[in-house]
């Protein structure tokens, strides 16, 4: 059973495996460490399919698309441990210790295998880490989260020495093509009777190949290569309507629905916990994000008004929130960088705007509306009293700019009872 830590968001796993279990393909938020103590197995990951042994080492980020370990061996014994990328953060200025899980293409490198002083090292580390999380003490998540540094450290360091010859086991020719052309052309048209025509070959064969090297039918693996897709765009600045179609989704409400569907969020609400969590902690793709932005003069933003409809309003409304919003400094945002801002009542974010992608140059003023919301609900049921709206632009950092301490502009808004 998973013990966890949920401040620090870590969760330990070590596991007996009574008999094989196929896990279907998906993608998690959180970085994997995966390392075998005994038995047998494999473990597929994107395009590859590692063969597992004890002393061997698997790690996979928040991206790359992964099966899980299949046993092949009853009683095969591993740990397993997910964290947040974030909490990496802190210490990656002087050392990176993202390195083994970015600098690297998806699906490939993700093994290590290990000597037996290596081995031993690293089984010290995950002992000390299993011993915090059986036996807790009182101010003990200081130890939890250095343990978990040390151990992405020296990871790091494996990873760094590592002499790669190629360990994976390749899918078949002929499949591995047929992914390739998935990847590379995601955002078309992929319906079975185009692969099929493409590739010469009958679709149940095809499905079978799925199913029997990536435990997935060929609509499924599309669709999750789509929300992947979809992911990383999103971080990238798009807004949802243009990743969902950039992606390959040529109906919105069902892309909105099958992003839901696997990730359990929407694509606003993901793209403003990814950048409200990653921004503020200095993720490496925020932050490379950041720097594109910053390599000429800066814009600087304000809200000159803010605005509400309706204007006069009473306890149950559905209040709609707009922020005028003036660049006043001596940089554009470019076209297609999201520039949006969160509308708090009372210091809780409730509604936010999150659609406007059409760059702002020095002097030019905008109004945003709220698009979205808590719940995917854009606007905000009022409740008689006097409370505070705050509208903050640019208010999760997706924008460097010359000044960020006059962003917010507050007012109060009386409601009144029907």
């Amino acid at each position: 059973m998973p013990e966890s830590y949920h401040q620090l968001n870590i969760s330990y796993y070590q596991t007996i495996a009574e008999e094989s279990v196929k896990v279907l393909s998906h993608v998690h938020s959180e970085f994997e460490i995966f390392y075998l103590l005994s038995g047998k197995g494999s473990f597929a990951i994107e395009k590859s399919n590692y063969n597992i042994k004890p002393g061997n080492l698997i790690i996979i980020n928040n991206s790359e698309n992964h099966q899980g370990f299949l046993a092949v061996e009853k009683n095969s014994e591993y740990i397993e441990i997910h964290f947040d990328p974030a909490l990496l953060s802190p210490f990656s200025q002087t050392f990176n210790l993202y390195h083994c899980f970015f600098d690297r293409p998806k699906g490939e490198y993700n093994q290590l295998i290990l000597n037996k002083p290596q081995q031993e090292k690293l089984l010290r580390l995950f002992t000390r880490m299993k011993d915090l999380f059986e036996h807790p003490f009182y101010a003990d998540e200081v130890l939890k989260y250095t343990s978990l540094i040390e151990l992405v450290f020296y990871i790091n360091r494996l990873y760094l020495n590592f002499s790669y010859t190629d360990e994976r086991q390749n899918l078949p020719e002929h499949l591995s093509n047929i992914l390739d052309y998935i990847d590379e052309n995601i955002q078309d048209e992929l319906s079975l009777e185009i692969l099929e025509k493409r590739f010469f070959i009958n679709r149940s064969y095809l499905g079978r190949l799925f199913q029997k090297y990536l435990n997935i039918s060929i609509h499924e693996y599309i669709i999750y290569q789509r929300i992947s897709k979809a992911k990383e765009l999103l971080l990238d600045g798009y807004s949802a309507l243009d990743a969902s179609k950039k992606s390959g989704f040529n109906d919105y409400s069902n892309f909105r629905k099958m992003f839901k569907k696997i990730t359990q969020i929407s694509p606003s609400a993901y793209i403003k916990k990814q950048y409200d969590e990653n921004m503020h902690l200095g993720s490496p793709k925020a932050y490379r994000h950041q720097l594109v932005l910053a390599s000429a003069a800066s814009p600087d933003f304000i809200v000159t008004d803010l605005l509400w409809s309706p204007e006069n309003v009473s306890a149950g409304d559905l209040v709609t929130f707009s922020a005028v919003v003036k660049n006043i400094g001596r940089g554009a945002l470019p076209i297609g960088v999201i520039l949006g801002v969160g509308f708090k009542v009372n210091d809780f974010t409730e509604t936010w705007s999150d659609n406007y992608t059409q760059g702002l140059s020095p002097g030019e003023t905008v109004t945003l509306t709220a698009n979205n919301g808590q719940g995917g609900n854009p606007t905000w049921t009022a409740v008689a009293g006097t409370h505070q709206i705050t509208a903050h632009v640019d208010d999760i950092g997706r924008i460097m700019e010359s000044n960020t301490e006059n962003n917010k502009l507050s007012k109060e808004i009386p409601v009144v009872v029907k």
